[in-house]
């Protein structure tokens, strides 16, 4: 079962003067490539290394056709395209004049790369996940409170924060920021500081979007 959470939303009310709720839809357990394979073959009866070695073609195929500029559609999963940016060291170069941009556009491409993959599901990927999803509502929350107007104390939150991990294995930090009720900045460096507290008991993994909170596998709660 899925669990969400509703909030309500100070700005843009309805017509009627309620407010807006916005719905969100908490990740449970992460699915490591190892956990994914290992599904998928129960449920095939194919096995793990065959499982593992398509899904290593794939990997090794799809980039080389994106670069190529083209498209992917793969049938009940969704399409593959790339996109281009600027070079972030020309891009910072030019601003600070160090690099002139060249005059003829034709020799910027130089200056460019493939610095994202677009992905859009397919319909029925969309459509067999709700056929398959029950929804369980979590603990509905406010807006966001400046920490002046939040009713628990940071050693409160430290304490939800590691029951939590203890029961689901890791945290978002826009999950933090929903349980807590606290702005983005706020959860963010209070998450901060709780990886720096070597007594918090909580660490980090991953990087950007894909970073995570975890209960150090050493603490114990006294």
């Amino acid at each position: 079962m899925a669990r969400y959470t509703t909030q309500e939303m100070a700005i843009n009310p309805n017509e009627d003067g309620s407010r807006k709720q916005r719905y969100t839809l908490l990740v449970g357990e992460h699915l490591s490539h190892e956990q994914f394979v290992a599904a998928v073959a129960e449920h095939s009866g194919m096995l793990k290394a065959d499982l593992n070695r398509a899904l290593g073609i794939v990997a090794e195929k799809l980039p080389l056709i994106l670069a190529q500029g083209n498209s992917v559609t793969i049938d009940g999963i969704g399409t593959f395209r790339a996109g281009i940016g600027e070079k972030k060291t020309r891009k910072f170069d030019f601003k600070r004049g160090k690099v002139e941009a060249p005059a003829d556009k034709r020799t910027y491409s130089a200056n460019l790369q493939i610095d994202r993959i677009k992905f859009k599901a397919d319909k029925g990927l969309i459509r067999e996940a709700r056929l398959h999803c029950e929804l369980s509502l979590d603990h509905p929350v406010t807006d966001s409170l400046p920490l002046s107007q939040i009713t628990t104390t940071r050693e409160e939150r430290l304490k939800m924060l590691r029951a939590y991990l203890k029961e689901k294995k890791y945290m978002r930090l826009c999950d933090y920021k929903t349980m807590t009720s606290l702005s983005k900045t706020s959860a963010q460096r209070e998450m901060q500081e709780f990886v720096r507290d070597e007594t918090s008991g909580i660490t980090s993994d991953g990087s950007g979007p894909s970073k995570v909170f975890i209960l150090k596998e050493s603490f114990e709660e006294k």
